[in-house]
């Protein structure tokens, strides 16, 4: 989830920021007809995250002050305090572009692609861009924003909006929309646990790179001030800024771990990691149902034990030549990611010692791939570490091992062969 309501902390609202209406002839058009570049941010912004919106647009309105007008940042909002509407920030300046009469769920799939598409149609570009803001639980399947459930369970995939019930937004809904439009240069995940093998090959087709956390983030998100400018960069390696800027931010002494994911390579990966998982599937005794699951225990894992550290996985499991085989193709996949050894973290034990470092792992630059990744295990096992957490995931392990084939990674990686 993004920045979990356990995890906020206090937000001292200083200042009302002040929109002007105008219409698009006011906008800078650039000299051969296209933008260089226009990036949206979605502010899922219907829920619990309302309060940090404000401090959110000073740093917004700060990095926009140095942009080329050649480029273009476009708003969508949505919060629990107005209509939902489109926002121009360009050099320091504010403009409201469109507001709705009525209410949007930002959760459904079809708003994210009317924004997206609003953009596209609106200011014509060489390249976009995506910024994802809200609440997100990686790859993990929730009744859509279309169903009419109201349950406030943990589990969900991106976006919850409050408006007539919780509702949120799962990752094969958004890809499918997302593959109507043009491809996108990135999508920028700020947001909680979004980087999993599972969410970005289901977005392998929507956006050239994938950029994000594995883990939780803290209340205030990327320092937009910072990564705003670094989203306009026309270097081929313009994701190393988004994440160097945004990991330099540092809250409360801890650091966010952050992957950019070149989504061309995931093809290669899934079928390296079939191998792979193959090279190793009878050194894992079967249980009594046949089922060959791993020992998990004090691997690298994120939010909870759905999300482990996928290199660390395979570096536990696979033998040396296979190992290295499979690395080649992964570094390839994740050119780029930080390396940090303790994070913001609510389902994680720190030592008890000393609150920066883990007890449950311990991390090296060997075993961090920064990329997480479902390892399917039995109800006992969720039963044991459930009490150790005492935490309610709202879901058993055996539920979970079902939804995972509703992903397009649990075909392309044959987790089927495993037993899983």
């Amino acid at each position: 989830m993004k920045k979990t309501y356990s995890c906020l902390v206090s937000c001292a609202i200083c200042a009302v920021l002040t929109l002007s209406c105008c219409s698009k002839d006011n906008n800078t058009e650039p000299e051969d007809g296209r933008f260089e570049r226009a990036v949206l941010i979605y502010m899922a912004d219907d829920n619990n995250l309302t309060n940090y919106f404000r401090a959110e647009m000073r740093q917004v309105i700060q990095g926009t002050k140095d942009l080329a007008t050649n480029n273009k940042l476009i708003l969508f909002v949505d919060n629990n305090r107005e209509k939902p509407y489109f926002m121009q920030v360009e050099k320091g300046d504010t403009i409201r572009l469109k507001s709705f009469e009525t209410e949007l769920k930002s959760s459904d799939p079809q708003v994210l692609y009317d924004a997206m598409k609003y953009v596209i149609d609106n200011f014509e570009a060489k390249s976009y861009g995506l910024v994802l803001w809200g609440h997100a639980d990686g790859w993990l399947m929730r009744k859509s924003a279309s169903s009419s459930s109201t349950s406030n369970s943990r589990r969900k995939a991106y976006g919850v909006d409050y408006t007539g019930g919780n509702t949120y937004m799962n990752i094969p809904d958004m890809a499918k929309v997302l593959e109507r439009l043009p491809k996108l240069k990135f999508i920028f995940a700020d947001c909680c646990c979004f980087m999993c093998v599972e969410s970005v090959y289901e977005l392998r087709k929507c956006a050239d790179y994938i950029i994000g956390s594995p883990a939780e983030i803290p209340g205030e998100g990327a320092p937009y001030h910072t990564v705003v400018p670094a989203m306009f960069s026309q270097d081929s390696t313009f994701y190393k800024q988004i994440v160097d800027k945004y990991y330099e931010q540092k809250s409360g002494g801890y650091s966010v771990p952050l992957v950019a994911v070149k989504t061309s390579e995931l093809e290669d990966l899934a079928k390296s990691t079939a191998e792979t998982l193959q090279s190793f599937a009878n050194d894992i005794e079967p249980d009594e149902a046949g089922c060959r699951y791993p020992d998990v225990s004090k691997l690298i894992f994120y939010y909870d034990h759905t999300q482990f550290d996928m290199q660390d996985f395979i570096l536990r499991y696979a033998s040396e030549a296979q190992y290295k085989e499979w690395k080649r193709v992964f570094d390839k996949a994740v050119p780029y990611h930080t390396f940090t050894t303790v994070w913001m973290a609510n389902h994680v034990y720190y030592s008890p010692n000393n609150q920066m470092e883990f007890a449950d792992f311990t991390i090296t630059e060997e075993r961090l791939g920064t990329l997480g990744m479902y390892v399917p295990q039995t109800d006992a096992d969720q039963a044991r570490w459930n009490r150790y957490y005492q935490i309610n995931l709202n879901k058993s392990m055996s539920q979970m091992n079902s939804e995972i084939k509703g992903m397009q990674w649990y075909n392309a990686a044959q987790l089927s062969k495993m037993g899983w």
